[in-house]
């Protein structure tokens, strides 16, 4: 079952984004498929994300339901 996890501008990583980030890899070990949506990502976080195996849409000035239905 893929998850989308929705938080608007993932910046270096501290608080919420460490959150999310932890969710999105408990999520992936569990069996699901986070996939972490945002408007910009810091290159550093999504880096880790996608060496934990997480999908990540970065949806830029496009809205982010127009970014996830691609």
């Amino acid at each position: 079952m893929r998850i989308y996890l929705i938080f608007a501008r993932f910046k270096v990583l501290s608080g919420a984004e460490r959150l999310i980030l932890s969710l999105a890899r408990e999520l992936r070990r569990r069996g699901f498929e986070p996939v972490l949506v945002c408007h910009t990502m810091h290159p550093s976080a999504r880096q880790i994300a996608e060496a934990s195996g997480i999908r990540v849409v970065a949806a830029g000035a496009r809205s982010i339901v127009s970014a996830i239905a691609t």
